[in-house]
C-alpha cells in the first residue's frame, strides 16, 4: 500500500512540475555592468521576435515560458543567453570585452557584428544628435572610412555630396541609398525636390529629419553588406535607426543648443576705396589713357565701404534647437514620441531656415506570435535660400567680392541705394528691403510592420513605408526695386514627390545544433518613386498689395512636369555559421526597372562573402593578449540606375507651331540597348583587438564599374543630337584603416584615442571615342583620374615687361595665350582623406575633440579668375592679392602689368587658378559636464549635462578661400561654410 502511494505521489509531482513548466508566466530580472545598472538592453525569446528592454534601473519583466532561452544583448556587449526555470527572477550580467559580439544593423535585420562578413561601420546617437548642422549627412565627415560627406556650400539645409568609397558613376546614381527604418527614402540621387526658385540646388531632403531622433547610423560599404538591396544600393547604404520606447514608466528627455556662427575662412580680402581707385587708373594708363583722364574717370571718393559687414553676420547668425522626447511602455506595448524645432540663420543675409519635427515610433505585442509596429514623422521646412555659386548680383556673396567700395549701400533716408554702376542697379541690398522669397516643404516619413512566427523557427514579415515630400516655393519683386520689371514680377514653384515600397519577407532561423546555425531570408519588394510639379512666372501687378502670381497682367513663362519610376525585385539572404568561427554569406536579387527597354529590365546581382573568427580557434587560446582576431572577405556584382527617369526612350516635347499646339520628339534619339551599369566589387579586411588596449580594422576594396552609361552625340544630319549608350568603365580602389587605443582607464579617467585614413585611387579603364580627350577642364583618357586636370601651364611674369607667360608644346615660354599647351596637371580626387579623434573623461567632466583632413587633391579656383582678372573686369572690385603686380621692369610680381580689358588673356584658363585643396580642419570640440549622482538624488532629474560645442574652429589649409569644395574640384563664388560656437543642455526625468 505505502509503494503504490509513493507511485502515485510521484505520478502528481511529475504532473504537477510539466504543468508549471507549460505554463506562461511573468519573468523579470535586473541587467548589469561592471558600473551598474544598464538600461536599453534588448531581452528577446530566442527563435522569436518576442522582447523588450530594460529600463533606467536595468530592470525588465517578460512573459514567458520555462524552457525558453533569453537573449541579452546590447551595443558593445557580449550576449548572454538564459534558459528560463522554476524562478520567476533572472538576472545578467554584459561584459564589453569582446567586440564582435556587438549587435550591428544589417539589410532587413540585425546580427552579432560576429557574424557579419562585410564591411559595415555603426555611429551612435551621440555622434549625430548634438551637431549644430540641420542637414544630418554633414556630421559624418570623418566619423567612418571610405565616407566623404563634403558640404560645398554652407546654406542651411544645403546639399551635403556624400560618396562612399568614391564616385562610382558619371550619369548614373551616384548618392547612397538612405534607409530610415526599413524604409528608403528620397533623397537628392533620385529627385528634384525643391528645384523651382532661387539657388534652388541647395535644398536637401535629408535636411527635413530631426538629427536627434536618429538612435544610430551604420554605413554598409561592400557587396556583401549592401546586395540584399539591389540596384538602388550600388553606390552604398546609409541605414538611419530612429530611437524606440522602453518598457516601463514614461521618461522624458529635453535638449536645447543655442549657438552663434561666422564665416569659418575668411582668406580673400578686398581692395579698398584707395587702392581700388589707384589699380583702375593704373589699368587706365597702362591701356593708353591719359592720366589726367584716368583720374577724371577715377575721381577720389569719401566712400569706403566694406561690402562684407552687409553680406555677413559673422557671429551675429544664431542657431537655436530644442527637442523634447517621451518613451514608456510595458512587456507587450512601447512608444516613443517627439517634437523639435530648429531656428538656424545663414551667415549670409537673407538665408536661413526654420523646421519643427514630430515622431511617433509604436511597437506591440499582439500575441504569443503576432506583432505589429508604426513609425510615422512629420517636418515642416521653412527656408530662405541666398543666391550663391553664380555671378548674379543679387547674391551677397557675389557682392562682397565684386562690388565697388566706392559704392554706398543705404541712402540718407534708409532706403537702399539703386545707383550701382557695375550690376546696373541689382543688389542684394535691394532684393532684400523690397522683395520676398522662401519655400516651404512639408515631409512625411511613415511606415506600418507586421510580424507573425507561422511555425517554429518561421516568421513572416510584411512592412509598407512611404515618403511624401510637398514643396511650396514663392517671391515676389516689388516694381520698387529698380532691378525688377516696372510693373514687378512673381515666382510659384509647387512640386510634390512620392517614394513608397512594399516588402514581404519569410525568415527560417535554426540552430541546426550546438555548432551549426543557418540563417535563410526570402523577400519580395515593389518600389515606387515620383514627382509632379509646375512653375509659373509672371509679371504686371495692379498694386504692391497683390503678389500671388494669379494677380499678375502677364505670364512670362510657365511649365509643368510628372516623373515616376518603378523597381520590381525578388531577393535570397543565406548566413550559415559554424561554431560561431566560421561564417558564410550569400544573396541573390533580380530587379526589374522602368528605367530601362522592355530587353533590358531585368538584371541579376549576387554576392558572396565569409569571415573566419580566428581568436576563437583552439590554438589562440594561449595567445591571451588577442582580443579578436577576424578575417572576412567578399564579392558580388550589383546594378546602378541611370539618373535619367527616361534615358533610354524617344520623349516628345510640347510647343506651339503656327500659334496652333504641337508635340514633336525630343533632340536625344531612343536607345532600347540601355543597359544596367554593373558594379563588380571585391572586399578584404582584418578586424582586430589586442591587449584590450587597441583596436581596429584594415581593410581592402576594388570597385569596377562596367558599362557606364554616357551621351553619344550625332552628326546634325541624324535629327537628333545624340543617344544614352553604355560606352566606359572605370574603377575606385583602395585602403581603409581605422584604429582605437585605450590610453588609460580607472575608476575616474578614461582616454581614449582614434583614428580612421582611407586611401583611394580612381582610374578609367575604358572609353569609346567620344567620350574621351578634353573636356572643359579635365581631361578623359584611360589610366587617369576621371576628374584630371588638363590646362595650360603657368609659367608666371616677366619681369622685363610684365606680360603673362605659359609654357607651350615644347616647354618653351609663349607670351601668346593660344599657343600656349594644355597639361595634365592635377586631380580633383584626394589621395587620402581621414580623421583623427579623442574622448577623455575625468569624473563627470568629458572632453571630445575630431580633426578632418584631406590630402593629394587640387581646387580649380575659378573665382580667382575674376577676382584677379589684371584689368579684364573693369568696374569689378579685385582681391588685394592684386596689389602684387608688376609696374617697372625689373619687378619681380605674382600678377602681370593691369591692362584695362587685358588684351593678354592673362586671367583665362591656366593653371594660374589651380590649388592645393589639401586641409586640416578642427571639426568638432566638445567640452561639458555630467550632473552628479548627488544633485540628481535631490531633484526630479534622472540624467543631466551641460556643455559647450565648437565646430569648424580652425581650418589649416593653403587653399585661397573654403578647401570643403565641390567634389569636381571647382570653386565659383561658394558660399562659405560657417564655424559655430554652442552652448547646449541636455536634461532626463
Amino acid at each position: 500500500m505505502k509503494t503504490k502511494f509513493n507511485g502515485i505521489l510521484t505520478l502528481l509531482f511529475a504532473l504537477l512540475v510539466q504543468l508549471t513548466f507549460a505554463q506562461e508566466k511573468t519573468i523579470s530580472g535586473t541587467v548589469t555592468d561592471d558600473s551598474g545598472p544598464l538600461p536599453g538592453v534588448n531581452v528577446i525569446i530566442k527563435g522569436t521576435s518576442n522582447g523588450t528592454q530594460t529600463d533606467f534601473d536595468g530592470k525588465y519583466s517578460l512573459k514567458a515560458n520555462a524552457g525558453d532561452v533569453f537573449v541579452f544583448s546590447y551595443v558593445g556587449m557580449e550576449t548572454v543567453e538564459k534558459t528560463v526555470g522554476a524562478s520567476n527572477t533572472i538576472n545578467a550580467i554584459l561584459k564589453g570585452t569582446n567586440v564582435l559580439e556587438e549587435v550591428v544593423v544589417v539589410g532587413y535585420g540585425t546580427k552579432a557584428k560576429r557574424a557579419t562578413t562585410g564591411s559595415i561601420t555603426t555611429l551612435k546617437s551621440e555622434v549625430i544628435e548634438e551637431s549644430p548642422a540641420a542637414n544630418f549627412a554633414e556630421s559624418l565627415q570623418g566619423k567612418a572610412t571610405g565616407l566623404q560627406s563634403v558640404s560645398a556650400s554652407g546654406q542651411p539645409g544645403s546639399n551635403s555630396a556624400v560618396r562612399i568609397r568614391g564616385t562610382a558613376s558619371i550619369n548614373g546614381l551616384t548618392e547612397p541609398l538612405y534607409i530610415v527604418d526599413g524604409i528608403p527614402i528620397t533623397a537628392n540621387a533620385n529627385t528634384d525636390l525643391g528645384s523651382g526658385g532661387l539657388d534652388s540646388g541647395n535644398r536637401d531632403p535629408l535636411s527635413n529629419i530631426n538629427p536627434s531622433d536618429i538612435e544610430s547610423v551604420t554605413i554598409l560599404k561592400d557587396a556583401s553588406s549592401t546586395s540584399i538591396y539591389g540596384s538602388r544600393a550600388a553606390n552604398g547604404v546609409i541605414m538611419i535607426t530612429t530611437k524606440r520606447g522602453k518598457s516601463g514608466k514614461a521618461k522624458f528627455n529635453f535638449t536645447s543648443q543655442v549657438g552663434i556662427s561666422a564665416r569659418s575662412v575668411d582668406k580673400l580680402e578686398m581692395l579698398n576705396t584707395q587702392e581700388f581707385l589707384e589699380l583702375h587708373r593704373e589699368a587706365d594708363i597702362n591701356a593708353g589713357k591719359e592720366p589726367a583722364l584716368a583720374l577724371l574717370d577715377w575721381p577720389d571718393s569719401d566712400v569706403d565701404t566694406d561690402w562684407s559687414e552687409y553680406a555677413y553676420r559673422d557671429w551675429q547668425a544664431v542657431t537655436k534647437r530644442h527637442n523634447l522626447s517621451v518613451n514608456g511602455g510595458s512587456d507587450n506595448f512601447n512608444y516613443f514620441a517627439s517634437v523639435g524645432h530648429l531656428a538656424q540663420e545663414g551667415i549670409a543675409v537673407n538665408s536661413g531656415i526654420e523646421r519643427l519635427n514630430a515622431t511617433l515610433n509604436i511597437n506591440a505585442t499582439t500575441s504569443e506570435t503576432t506583432r505589429v509596429g508604426m513609425n510615422f514623422s512629420y517636418s515642416r521646412t521653412d527656408q530662405a535660400t541666398s543666391l550663391a555659386e553664380s555671378a548674379y548680383f543679387a547674391s551677397p556673396v557675389t557682392a562682397t567680392y565684386l562690388f565697388r567700395p566706392t559704392s554706398y549701400p543705404y541712402n540718407e533716408d534708409g532706403t537702399p541705394n539703386q545707383v550701382n554702376p557695375v550690376t546696373g542697379g541689382t543688389s542684394f541690398i535691394q532684393d532684400l528691403y523690397y522683395d520676398d522669397e522662401g519655400s516651404i516643404t512639408d515631409r512625411i516619413i511613415g511606415g506600418v510592420n507586421f510580424a507573425w512566427d507561422f511555425y517554429p523557427d518561421f516568421t513572416f514579415q510584411t512592412k509598407f513605408g512611404m515618403d511624401k515630400s510637398f514643396f511650396n516655393y514663392k517671391s515676389y519683386g516689388s516694381s520698387a526695386n529698380s532691378s525688377n520689371p516696372s510693373g514687378g514680377s512673381a515666382t510659384r514653384v509647387y512640386q510634390e514627390a512620392y517614394n513608397w515600397t512594399l516588402t514581404n519577407t519569410v525568415r527560417w532561423n535554426k540552430d541546426l545544433n550546438e555548432s551549426h546555425h543557418l540563417d535563410l531570408l526570402l523577400g519580395q519588394e515593389i518600389n515606387k518613386e515620383g514627382e509632379d510639379g509646375f512653375w509659373v512666372d509672371t509679371e504686371d501687378f495692379p498694386n504692391g498689395i497683390l503678389q500671388n502670381v494669379g494677380s499678375a497682367a502677364t505670364v512670362t513663362g510657365h511649365s509643368s512636369n510628372t516623373e515616376d519610376s518603378s523597381i520590381q525585385s525578388y531577393f535570397f539572404n543565406a548566413n550559415y555559421d559554424y561554431n560561431k568561427t566560421y561564417h558564410l554569406n550569400g544573396t541573390f536579387r533580380r530587379d526589374a526597372s522602368s528605367r530601362f527597354g522592355p530587353d533590358n529590365k531585368w538584371g541579376n546581382f549576387w554576392s558572396v562573402g565569409g569571415n573566419w573568427v580566428i581568436s576563437n580557434e583552439e590554438f589562440m587560446s594561449s595567445a591571451d593578449w588577442v582580443d579578436v582576431l577576424k578575417l572576412k572577405s567578399s564579392y558580388g556584382v550589383q546594378g546602378n540606375l541611370p539618373s535619367d527617369r527616361y534615358a533610354w526612350q524617344g520623349v516628345y516635347l510640347n510647343d506651339t507651331y503656327n500659334e496652333a499646339p504641337a508635340s514633336y520628339p525630343s533632340s536625344t534619339k531612343q536607345n532600347l540597348d540601355l543597359k544596367w551599369e554593373e558594379q563588380h566589387m571585391f572586399n578584404v579586411g582584418l578586424e582586430f583587438g589586442l591587449f584590450n588596449k587597441l583596436s581596429g580594422e584594415i581593410t581592402y576594396f576594388n570597385r569596377k564599374t562596367e558599362d557606364l552609361i554616357f551621351f553619344f552625340d550625332l552628326e546634325p544630319s541624324n535629327g537628333f543630337t545624340g543617344f544614352w549608350s553604355n560606352n566606359g568603365d572605370f574603377k575606385n580602389s583602395g585602403f581603409e584603416i581605422e584604429l582605437s587605443y585605450n590610453v588609460l582607464k580607472n575608476d575616474n579617467l578614461n582616454w581614449n584615442i582614434g583614428g580612421n585614413i582611407t586611401f583611394i585611387e580612381n582610374e578609367v579603364t575604358r572609353l569609346v571615342e567620344g567620350n574621351q580627350g578634353p573636356d572643359s577642364f579635365y581631361n578623359r583618357e584611360v589610366g587617369d583620374d576621371w576628374n584630371t586636370f588638363f590646362l595650360e601651364e603657368w609659367a608666371g611674369v616677366d619681369v622685363a615687361t610684365g606680360n603673362a607667360m605659359w609654357y607651350d608644346a615644347n616647354g618653351n615660354i609663349t607670351f601668346d595665350y593660344n599657343s600656349a599647351a594644355r597639361q595634365k596637371v592635377g586631380k580633383a580626387t584626394p589621395d587620402f582623406f581621414g580623421a583623427v579623434n579623442t574622448d577623455l573623461t575625468y569624473k563627470n567632466w568629458f572632453f571630445n575633440a575630431n580633426v578632418a583632413f584631406q590630402s593629394g587633391n587640387d581646387i580649380y579656383n575659378n573665382t580667382s579668375r575674376i577676382t584677379n582678372s589684371d584689368g579684364a573686369f573693369s568696374g569689378f572690385n579685385q582681391s588685394r592679392e592684386q596689389l602684387d603686380r608688376w609696374q617697372q621692369p625689373g619687378d619681380v610680381s605674382a600678377n602681370p602689368k593691369r591692362i584695362t580689358g587685358n588684351p593678354t588673356s592673362s586671367n583665362q584658363r591656366s593653371t594660374r587658378w589651380l590649388e592645393d585643396g589639401s586641409y586640416i580642419r578642427l571639426k568638432e570640440l566638445k567640452f561639458g559636464y555630467n550632473l552628479p549622482k548627488s544633485v540628481l538624488d535631490n531633484s526630479f532629474l534622472t540624467n543631466g549635462k551641460v556643455y559647450v560645442q565648437g565646430s569648424n574652429l580652425l581650418t589649416f589649409t593653403d587653399f585661397n578661400g573654403d578647401p570643403e569644395q565641390a567634389l569636381n574640384g571647382q570653386h565659383w563664388f561658394v558660399y562659405p561654410n560657417s564655424k559655430t560656437l554652442s552652448l547646449g543642455l541636455n536634461l532626463s526625468f
